[in-house]
């Protein structure tokens, strides 16, 4: 998560970088807008990363991939 103090929001990085990979990619608000509604913050989190083959682990695992190639 990277956070922006000009729009007090954060975003998802690897799934700002690889959303366009994939159709359906539920990661709207930390994309696009940053999420900044605080009182949720745990709970739309944890709905965002969702489980392990989630689309945000997936762009997690493909930004990993990109840091550190083989």
């Amino acid at each position: 998560m990277e956070h922006s103090i000009k729009k007090n929001a954060v975003f998802c990085l690897c799934c700002y970088l690889f959303s366009n990979a994939r159709e359906n990619h539920p990661c709207g608000d930390f994309v696009r807008e940053g999420y900044s509604t605080w009182n949720k913050a745990t709970e739309r989190f944890n709905y965002h990363v969702g489980d392990h083959n989630s689309a945000h682990n997936k762009a997690l695992r493909d930004c990993e991939t990109l840091r550190k190639p083989r």
